[in-house]
């Protein structure tokens, strides 16, 4: 029984992930917008743009360096791996009978993910200058934007069943998900590997 609830528990979190990732992706494919624009492309941080000022006309002008991926994206992308490795090294040292190592492990994995995702965030705070021929930067917002909200779901729900670990109310006789949800926080890990390649290193392997 207990089986089955955390299978039917994995399959709930991957059916809202999926569908959060076609709500970023159906409407660049259905309202006629373009996947790749042929255009230079300047994304703003808004409030967290870098200003200079223009001695010639006198005003602020907004300075967009060249998009590279492998600056704070790449940072965030290796802190997500690694936080992935420690999700595996719970789960492992979980199945092991190793408790308070595996919680260790699974800690360690929330701060990493942490970590990562607030690299990733901040390609989007300040602002880029996206090469002609580079894909749409909205859809790429718009899947970051994504992968940020899943990362919040995912952390709150490995975050709560390391607490429970912690408490006692979770036991290797009584886990609670704590191995569906650390699983999850590895396929979480994954996923932004394959955007990060396909989306971001592939189209600009250059990176300047």
């Amino acid at each position: 029984m207990a089986r089955k609830a955390a299978l039917f528990g994995f399959l709930a979190i991957q059916a809202v992930t999926i569908a959060l990732w076609l709500s970023a992706l159906v409407p660049f494919l259905t309202n006629g917008r373009p996947l790749i624009d042929g255009a230079q492309q300047i994304w703003s941080g808004g409030g967290f743009s870098t200003l200079d000022s223009s001695f010639r006309s006198g005003r602020d002008v907004v300075l967009a360096p060249r998009f590279n991926p492998y600056g704070v994206l790449l940072t965030g992308t290796l802190l997500m791996l690694a936080a992935g490795a420690a999700a595996v090294a719970a789960i492992m040292l979980w199945r092991r009978s190793k408790v308070w190592f595996a919680v260790g492990a699974a800690i360690s994995a929330l701060l990493l993910g942490a970590g990562g995702n607030w690299f990733i965030a901040t390609q989007w705070q300040g602002d880029s200058a996206f090469p002609p021929g580079y894909l749409n930067a909205d859809l790429l917002y718009a899947l970051s934007k994504t992968f940020n909200t899943l990362f919040y779901i995912c952390f709150a729900l490995f975050a709560v069943s390391t607490v429970l670990v912690i408490a006692g109310v979770a036991t290797r006789d009584k886990p609670l998900g704590f191995q569906v949800v650390a699983i999850n926080w590895v396929l979480l890990a994954a996923s932004w590997l394959l955007i990060f390649i396909v989306v971001f290193v592939i189209p600009y392997p250059g990176g300047d």
